[in-house]
């Protein structure tokens, strides 16, 4: 009595068991590495926005999340500016809205003492009058963007997903 065993009989368990591997794998990297790597990419952009001083009273540093997609997962702020810290603004497009040009003033350079009054006026004339010289500055000559998530992006991801695969995938 015999028992005969062939090489295609082999080659299909083997790419059986290579499927379900895979498709493991791919489970863990989209459950565990994908967002290990973005919560590191976070952490770093958040370092980065405390160390260039973009942190005015923290929206856009508090705005960053991870989310997972269909496909991998993506890092995202929803702060209503962070396109343009990120991108920064084309010179000779619409102003961005005085009013908070304006609190910003009132928060950060009324306090400190950079905003002095004309003879005649008041603190808060000066602040308004202060608040169009900026926001007609920013409409002519535009914002460099500062390019926070795209360096760290560049600088850092491709390792922080190296580290998440070996460590889950080994």
């Amino acid at each position: 009595m015999a028992q005969t065993i062939r090489l295609d009989q082999l080659a299909a368990a083997i790419r059986e068991i290579v499927h379900e591997q895979a498709a493991e794998a791919t489970h863990k990297l989209r459950t565990r590495a994908v967002p290990e790597a973005l919560a590191r990419l976070e952490a770093k952009v958040i370092g980065k926005t405390n160390d260039e001083g973009l942190v005015d009273m923290g929206l856009y540093k508090l705005s960053w999340k991870v989310q997972l997609t269909p496909d991998g997962g993506e890092l995202v702020n929803t702060a209503p500016y962070a396109s343009v810290l990120e991108l920064g603004r084309r010179p000779n497009r619409p102003g961005p809205p005085r009013g908070p040009i304006l609190e910003w003033i009132r928060r950060k350079l009324v306090p400190n003492g950079k905003i002095v009054p004309d003879e005649g006026e008041t603190m808060d004339e000066a602040a308004v009058r202060a608040s169009y010289l900026i926001r007609n500055s920013i409409h002519k000559n535009g914002t460099p963007g500062r390019r926070v998530l795209g360096e760290a992006t560049r600088l850092h991801l491709p390792n922080y997903l190296r580290d998440a695969v070996k460590l889950h995938i080994g």
